[in-house]
């Protein structure tokens, strides 16, 4: 009965497009693309490209990043507290250390796999690109990009509040305040969110639960308009985590809906976790016809993470893991104003330097590994936009990235077959890329569109820090085991539509994306780590997204996605297509083959002072393969999630909401490990009850 309900509702969205019109949950005019460095209407960007407002992440009451990519299409996150997040898009595979899709934030990448789920504090867009914008991005833009817009104080102050309670102990707390400072010259923000939660996995052992949470964080930020012509704006953020960590059940069978979550570990797991960020954006109309923009950004990461080694009560001990990371970035841009000549400039340099200082012990068995990594990035880059005539458009670009990595090591072994007990040494990984994009753009009516695009993207090459190298006879080499670079290709072809009239998006996009080099990771025949080059992994699919109103108000969300990712050619020269457990037509493992997404948004007025705004958000996720040779397997699956607000005078309001209605049992990930298979599962059902104020 549910199925056919959803299935006449889908129906009726995608009939109901020739004379709709929005609600007021996506802006009052054509969507608005600011990721692309310079604002574009979404009908001219030449990409497959989801936007979320705001007020839809209210809708949906999304708290982190993972909360808002599972409505989009062909985008998969991967997130288990406490340990590393990683994005998947279009089913294609991800590295083991790296992201392979960077999120920017205000124009500052955030690269560590450890804070990729970022909290959406006082956010007010996220851009989701697909496809490589090695162009424009550089390095690990590999399979695309998230940009997040922050919300910019202006001359009106603003006052939020939000408290909140539900099952599981959870609290919430939430504050914002926006006011000019000087009129017309100086604004200022601050944003407050404290988030806590007892964890949904029961410990027996210890008779405690796992996967808590106990968050804070803060931005504050300050915007000065000196001039007609030059602005800048300050950032500052920090985030503080006290976090239980690794949820994983052991065992090997297969939970159903509803049933307990429990494990047996005589080790806490835990994660403690300090972020410290800034930024500065500087905007110079330098004359009428160019802008130079500077974007710098700082951030700090340390992570201290333990975990029971064996993840259950045999006496095995723990593994303590600390993490120093250490970004700065700075680009620079020049931009020529839309639509004055007949070719829009962009060009631009930036420069990345990332250090890490990563360090983990087993106390038990004397194991030990230390390990500092530094890593510099420059690039150059050129994009033009050449409008033909008034119906077609050409845009080319291209950027050049010159990478150096550095790597110190140690390991300490005391368990293991070794010459000696302690091994050290030094490596070194350089090379450089040229990244082209070039996309024909034909406008062949008022806001319909039609695209055909193709680009490269580049995943960085590295070490894994924590698998030391050996000889093919086992003899340990004191350093990393070393990967070569991933370049991306991505041909697609696409369709949008804006329609004034009705106030409709369309987007439509197909596309053959291709990853040569793929490194892939796998143990020998001792039981020592090797990297396997998979000469091609491709991915060839469809996605698509309808915004519209059924009713005058009941409003509409409908996306979908499916790929068909797998091995497309092995290469026969690293001689490990048989340890590898892969072979040619594999699927990659990971991600679903396909993900639906339904938002059904009702506003109903129930007396002059009370509103009633009601969101049903339902999605539906395909078969996902999770492991290698396709023996593990999580079968399709719905969640469903629901958000009622009622407001009065527009200022006071409550907000009822319950997250996977159903309390579905979904696998994460599943591996096989010491004691067996080990499972990550997602969260069951949450319910709770928020009083907002806004002034």
């Amino acid at each position: 009965m549910q199925h056919t309900l959803v299935a006449k509702a889908v129906a009726l969205a995608l009939l109901s497009t020739g004379t709709a019109c929005f609600a007021d949950t996506v802006p009052m005019g054509e969507v608005m693309i600011i990721s692309q460095r310079i604002e574009r209407p979404i009908t001219k960007v030449p990409a497959s490209v989801s936007v979320v407002y705001a007020e839809t992440i209210e809708d949906i009451r999304a708290e982190s990043l993972s909360d808002v990519v599972r409505t989009m299409p062909n985008v998969h996150l991967q997130d288990i507290p406490g340990d590393y997040s990683y994005f998947q898009i279009r089913g294609l595979p991800r590295n083991l250390e790296q992201p392979n899709l960077p999120v920017y934030v205000d124009g500052v990448p955030h690269t560590s796999m450890y804070g990729l789920n970022l909290s959406l504090l006082d956010v007010e867009q996220i851009e989701l690109i697909r496809g490589p914008q090695g162009n424009l991005y550089g390095s690990n833009a590999r399979d695309g990009v998230i940009s997040i817009t922050t919300r910019q104080p202006g001359d009106i102050t603003e006052w939020s509040g939000r408290i909140g309670t539900g099952n599981n102990d959870y609290r919430n707390l939430r504050l914002a305040v926006k006011t000019p400072i000087i009129e017309n010259k100086l604004y200022g923000s601050l944003a407050v969110d404290q988030r806590k939660r007892d964890g949904f996995v029961y410990n027996t052992a210890l008779d405690q639960d796992l996967g808590d949470i106990d968050e804070l964080s803060i931005r504050g930020s300050l915007k000065w308009q000196a001039t007609d012509t030059f602005s800048a704006r300050l950032t500052l953020d920090s985030h503080d985590r006290n976090n239980g960590a690794y949820t994983y059940i052991t065992g090997n069978s297969t939970l159903g809906r509803g049933d307990d979550l429990t494990v047996a570990m005589d080790v806490p797991n835990t994660l403690e976790q300090d972020i410290q960020g800034a930024a500065l954006n500087m905007d110079w109309a330098i004359t009428q016809n160019w802008t130079l923009s500077s974007v710098t950004g700082t951030r700090k990461i340390d992570t201290f993470a333990r975990f029971d080694t064996d993840l259950n009560i045999l006496p095995y001990g723990y593994y303590d893991t600390w993490l120093a990371e250490k970004d700065l970035f700075q680009e620079l841009r020049l931009s020529s104003t839309p639509h004055n000549t007949d070719i829009d400039w962009l060009f631009g340099l930036s420069y990345f330097n990332n250090q890490d200082s990563n360090r983990n012990a087993n106390p038990e068995s004397s194991n030990e590994i230390n390990v500092d990594m530094e890593r510099d990035s420059w690039s150059s880059y050129a994009n033009a936009t050449w409008h033909i005539n008034p119906s077609w458009t050409l845009e080319s670009g291209l950027r050049y990235t010159k990478e150096n990595l550095n790597i110190n090591s140690r390991y300490k072994a005391m368990n293991a077959a070794m010459i000696s007990v302690v091994t050290s040494g030094s490596s070194s990984v350089k090379y450089d890329h040229w990244l082209p994009k070039v996309a024909l753009n034909w406008e062949f009516s008022d806001n319909q569109s039609v695209y055909l695009s193709y680009g490269k993207g580049l995943l960085s090459g590295g070490g894994t820090w924590l698998k030391e190298d050996t000889s093919a006879t086992g003899v340990r080499k004191g350093t990393p085991v070393i990967y070569d670079p991933e370049i991306s290709s991505n041909l697609e072809l696409g369709y949008k539509a804006w329609q004034p009239e009705s106030q409709t998006t369309l987007n439509l996009a197909l596309f053959q994306m291709d990853i040569n080099d793929y490194q892939h990771f796998y143990p020998d025949a001792l039981l020592q780590t090797r990297v396997a080059s998979i000469d091609q992994v491709r991915s060839i699919g469809i996605e698509g997204s309808i915004t519209t109103q059924l009713q005058d108000n009941l409003q509409a969300m409908f996306s979908v996605g499916y790929n068909k990712a797998e091995v497309n050619q092995i290469d026969a020269i690293s001689g490990a297509t048989t340890l590898s457990g892969f072979k040619a037509g594999d699927r990659i493992p990971g991600a679903p083959k396909f993900n639906t997404n339904l938002q059904l948004t009702h506003n109903t007025s129930l007396n002059k002072d009370w509103q009633m705004r009601t969101t049903l958000n339902a999605s539906y996720f395909g078969d996902t393969i999770l492991d290698n040779g396709a023996t593990l397997k999580q079968s399709s699956y719905p969640l469903l999630d629901l958000n009622t607000r009622f407001t009065f005078r527009d200022q006071w309001s409550v907000h009822l909401w319950a997250k996977n209605l159903t309390d579905e049992r979904y696998q994460i990930t599943r591996m096989k490990y010491i004691v067996g298979d080990i499972t990550s599962y997602g969260q069951p059902r949450t319910a709770g009850i928020d009083l907002v104020y806004d002034f």
